[in-house]
């Protein structure tokens, strides 16, 4: 039998019909970053409030669904169409990894941006600030915080 790559939830799934994982990504020190904004810079440019509303809108959804599990868990069973016990699974195996500001740190901007590179193998490699900004997160979590904004719970 060939061996696979199986992501949460669905690695839940193959665990309970006897396979066992041999490599968790989400253990390692493999750096996948998902749910990533990218826009082009005439958008950041053309339309900046739009840009603001859509990265709050994004932030509050993050911290929602790190401090609200049984909120959360309807959420995933809509979206990935699992069911409720592999969505709680899920929940509680990507919960310590999840970004807690909507930022990853240098370090991991470079993690990150090595490994691309080494797959696509571009004439010139763009460098960290090329391709992360997170000025706009920044700003957004310290009016969120100086607000005292909370999900709903």
């Amino acid at each position: 039998m060939d061996a696979g790559t199986i992501s949460p939830p669905f690695n839940f799934a193959v665990r309970d019909a006897g396979f066992r994982e041999l490599v968790s990504f989400l253990k390692e020190e493999f750096v996948e970053l998902q749910g990533s904004i990218l826009l082009h810079e005439r958008l950041l440019q053309s339309d900046p409030p739009l840009v603001e509303k859509f990265v709050r809108g994004n932030l509050k959804g993050l911290r929602y669904a790190r401090e609200n599990k049984a909120g959360t868990i309807p959420i995933l069973l809509r979206y990935m169409k699992i069911k409720e016990d592999l969505a709680g699974q899920y929940y509680d195996q990507v919960r310590p990894i999840m970004t807690s500001d909507g930022t990853v740190s240098v370090d991991m901007q470079k993690k990150y941006l090595d490994q691309a590179l080494k797959v696509l193998a571009p004439k010139e490699s763009p460098t960290t600030e090329k391709i992360f900004n997170y000025s706009l997160a920044h700003k957004i979590n310290i009016e969120l915080d100086a607000a005292g904004w909370k999900s709903g719970r």
